[in-house]
């Protein structure tokens, strides 16, 4: 049956089926790293009634539901077969969940009652509200990281709504809002970016680079998260074999980053036609400072001009530096 939303826990997929069938259907995938002829189905949880989201964290399983009720499993004895830990009320008609340390976020089917906050201390069966959010429009999906929730609505305004929940984690503080390009119909977020899956006439994927925001970003003082150089045109003098490409750098920060791809022509009038490459050819870069062979597969051996772009990645509170670049060649 057609999935409403899907949660990964270890070796296993929790695909949680709609309304024809309303089941989470349990996938085991070894190491998640093999073919994906490697998954196998290994049990169902009867969800007893439809359920429009499921989250797990830390081997609890919440299933959130239309029937105004949040339903708790516990999968650390057998993740396969999980145990009912019990159930609380809800405001309204459940759209989705996030949890996020001690914290449940639920999104409910109505714009004046959106997102009800519950604190599952001391006990996540029996946990307290502890906020009542409105928002612009029915909210659909929602997703927690460090810091941060997201919510995605489903209806006209077609919008990302954004709070804090690190000042205050049991009221999320809206922080502000951004457009999407169809209805939002799930979210999720990996590493500094955010993917919007879409419904309507779309029906795709838009992803965001959060990375200036996560840094505290849009004041005057951050730094730009990316930038580029291209470099001027440098003669050989004749047909030359291109043999390693080197650079100095400074990467002050983790996130910061430098990437480099050369274009080579066998005339200037013809470099402006030559497409940028790494070591795999177009689309590819070459990412480490340290001496790295070009190689010849590429196909940049006898030509005679040489063109380098240096794409510079930073995390908004710092800047990478390069300080030199070195491109080898024989005549």
């Amino acid at each position: 049956n057609k999935s409403e939303d899907v949660a990964v826990s270890g070796d296993y997929i929790y695909v949680l089926t709609d309304v024809a069938d309303p089941t989470v259907e349990i996938y085991n995938w070894p190491n998640s790293e093999g073919e994906l002829d490697d998954i196998s189905l290994v049990g169902t949880i009867t969800a007893d009634g439809m359920a429009n989201g499921l989250w797990i964290h830390n081997n609890t399983l919440w299933l959130a539901r239309p029937d105004n009720k949040v339903v708790v499993y516990d999968l650390s004895s057998d993740p396969t077969d999980p145990t009912v830990l019990g159930d609380w009320v809800i405001a309204d008609s459940a759209t989705d969940i996030a949890v996020k340390n001690d914290y449940a976020y639920v999104t409910l089917i109505d714009a004046e009652q959106a997102m009800q906050t519950f604190s599952l201390l001391p006990d996540p069966v029996n946990p307290s509200a502890t906020d009542l959010l409105s928002a612009l429009d029915d909210p659909i999906g929602v997703t927690v990281r460090d810091g941060y929730l997201f919510v995605t609505t489903g209806g006209s305004s077609r919008r990302v709504l954004a709070y804090d929940i690190d000042t205050n984690p049991a009221v999320p503080a809206p922080l502000g809002d951004f457009s999407i390009i169809d209805n939002g119909w799930d979210i999720a977020t990996r590493g500094s970016y955010l993917y919007i899956g879409l419904g309507g006439s779309t029906k795709g994927i838009q992803v965001f680079d959060m990375t200036f925001m996560l840094a505290g970003g849009s004041g005057d003082t951050n730094y730009e998260v990316y930038g580029s150089l291209i470099s001027s045109a440098f003669p050989t003098s004749s047909a030359s074999g291109f043999n390693f490409i080197s650079w100095d750098e400074s990467l002050p920060n983790a996130e910061d980053d430098i990437k480099v791809q050369i274009r080579t022509a066998t005339s200037l009038a013809n470099l402006n036609d030559a497409l940028w490459s790494g070591p795999a050819g177009p689309d590819s870069f070459y990412t480490q400072g340290n001496e790295t062979i070009i190689p010849a597969i590429v196909g940049h051996n006898g030509d005679s001009w040489v063109q380098y772009l240096v794409h510079l990645y930073g995390s908004g509170d710092s800047s990478p530096i390069l300080t030199n670049i070195d491109i080898n060649y024989s005549p």
